[in-house]
């Protein structure tokens, strides 16, 4: 309870906000202030994954790896604005009484005073480092077309083009002045960069992803601002989703895969709620691949992701592990699931497989399942303990 006081003494005086996470990114504790610099509140739960939650940790995964596991210097972002409000992020590591290796991000709210000296240190740069811009008009009629901006060493906006007004449908003086964060959202800060990777919604609501080229201006080698070049790259973003979609599935069955089911595992494991896993193993498949051929073995196993997506409830989750398998992760106690693994039993019996007008191919297939307990400590070490259970099954079988 002193703790719990003294936490939050401190959070509230400070005006810090922080989140613990584990290295796999699960979200373990949160003081309730986050929810003031969070991008989506329905991810606010134990367990989720903390790039879900605050959008800036995406792309930061290499930097935050090498924090933990090299004990480099903290992951340090300045002047993040989230909801009118500026913030610098510290992530650093630190080691539980129990000795394991935790993260912890501070969101650190600036005061008045800091924004005030932040705007007077502007003032002064713009007064002695001044810089002509010469009219050109192939250069200008280029710039009408380019989504660009200009911006201080302190992020401000201090110039746009006329094609970035148009994303975005604002009048000028309605963002000169204006921190970029204001507008894109970054994992990066501009120092020292040449490229980074922006987002931006424009006045259509639509998330953009920009490719942003970073151009240092200078005066006798002193740079004073940095012009920001963006390159629309949405449809790439797009393509590599559907790459990482895919690469998830079962291309014959259109079923999840093994790594993620053992991902969904694993975040029932993080939520400490009831659930249990079934395993479907097919009886003498590589003999209905012999006698029928292998396009016979396929239309099988596609007639039985069918039929399982029929019988189970929307929730439930059926994946293919490998070539005669199946698992299905059920969200409660087995209990509860007795009646659907006794209709999964009768599969075979209520929707036949007819390959052909000639060809009714009869299968079988033994079925086991088994309920998480907390002392099982991965998800692999649960989907082998199912998987003996079904080499068990066919050693008494024969």
């Amino acid at each position: 309870m002193i703790l719990e006081t003294i936490n939050k003494l401190i959070c509230e005086k400070n005006k810090t906000s922080f989140v613990l996470f584990d290295k796999y990114f699960k979200l373990l504790e949160f003081d309730k202030s986050i929810i003031d610099v969070v991008d989506d509140e329905r991810y606010l739960s134990y367990g989720e994954d903390i790039r879900e939650l605050i959008w800036l940790f995406i792309g930061l995964e290499e930097n935050m790896y090498a924090l933990y596991e090299e004990n480099t210097q903290p992951v340090h972002i300045p002047m993040v604005i989230k909801n009118d409000n500026y913030y610098d992020l510290d992530i650093e590591t630190f080691l539980t009484p129990e000795g394991e290796k935790l993260f912890i991000a501070f969101f650190i709210q600036k005061s008045k005073k800091s924004i005030d000296y932040i705007n007077m240190i502007k003032a002064i740069n713009k007064k002695t480092l001044i810089y002509e811009t010469k009219n050109n008009d192939k250069y200008n009629s280029i710039e009408k077309q380019l989504i660009n901006f200009v911006v201080d060493l302190e992020g401000s906006i201090v110039d746009v083009s006329d094609a970035l007004l148009h994303f975005f449908n604002v009048e000028k003086d309605k963002i000169l002045g204006t921190h970029f964060s204001t507008f894109f959202q970054t994992r990066d800060s501009f120092d020292e960069k040449e490229n980074i990777i922006l987002t931006a919604k424009n006045s259509m609501d639509k998330t953009v992803f920009f490719h942003a080229n970073i151009i240092p201006l200078s005066n006798n080698d002193v740079v004073y601002e940095n012009l920001i070049v963006c390159q629309d790259i949405t449809y790439l973003h797009q393509v590599k989703k559907k790459l990482e979609y895919v690469s998830e599935l079962d291309t014959l069955t259109n079923l999840i895969n093994s790594d993620y089911l053992l991902k969904e595992i694993d975040k029932k494991m993080y939520q400490k709620k009831p659930f249990s896993l079934a395993l479907i193993d097919i009886k003498d498949f590589s003999q209905i691949n012999e006698e029928y051929g292998h396009h016979a073995g396929d239309m099988l196993l596609k007639h039985i992701a069918s039929n399982l997506k029929d019988i189970l409830r929307e929730n439930d989750i059926i994946a293919r592990i490998s070539g005669d398998h199946f698992v299905i992760l059920f969200d409660t106690s087995y209990k509860n699931i007795e009646k659907t693994l006794k209709r999964i039993e009768n599969m075979a019996e209520e929707y036949p497989f007819l390959y052909s007008q000639e060809d009714k191919i009869e299968y079988d297939f033994l079925l086991t399942a088994l309920e998480y307990t907390n002392d099982i400590k991965s998800s692999k070490e649960l989907l082998d303990m199912l998987q003996k259970k079904i080499a068990h099954l066919k050693v008494k079988r024969k």
